[in-house]
């Protein structure tokens, strides 16, 4: 079964870019393991200092705590923090990446038509 998380928090003024470096690490490390059961991105709101993640795992099986980067991440979180974590449960309603339609009830392809081509250019 596939679970997924939204986390939100908030850095202390100063922190944002050391909490995003240490993001982008961790980033660094998936991109080098390629864990096939995970699907993450991570995203710094427009104030600077809040953050978003999206994490969603197989609920048995979330390698991010083994990633030596998300333990570096993890290690002084609360003190970059002024705000959260806090974390919520989330149900996939449906998603679109410019190519395909994927909807939750199934996580079926609804549509694999590529982008026409006046759109490709905007």
């Amino acid at each position: 079964m596939r679970r997924t998380h939204v986390i939100r928090y908030r850095t202390a003024p100063g922190s944002g870019d050391t909490n995003q470096q240490l993001v982008l690490g961790v980033f660094a490390e998936l991109d080098e393991q390629r864990p096939p059961e995970l699907d993450y991105a991570a995203y710094r709101l427009g104030d600077g200092e809040s953050f978003l993640h999206v994490v969603s795992t197989d609920a048995d099986a979330d390698p991010l705590p083994d990633l030596a980067a998300f333990q570096r991440f993890q290690h002084d979180l609360a003190a970059r923090l002024v705000e959260g974590p806090i974390r919520n449960e989330a149900t996939l309603l449906g998603r679109y990446d410019g190519t395909v339609l994927l909807q939750a009830e199934d996580r079926s392809q609804r549509s694999a038509k590529p982008i026409p081509e006046e759109l490709e250019k905007r």
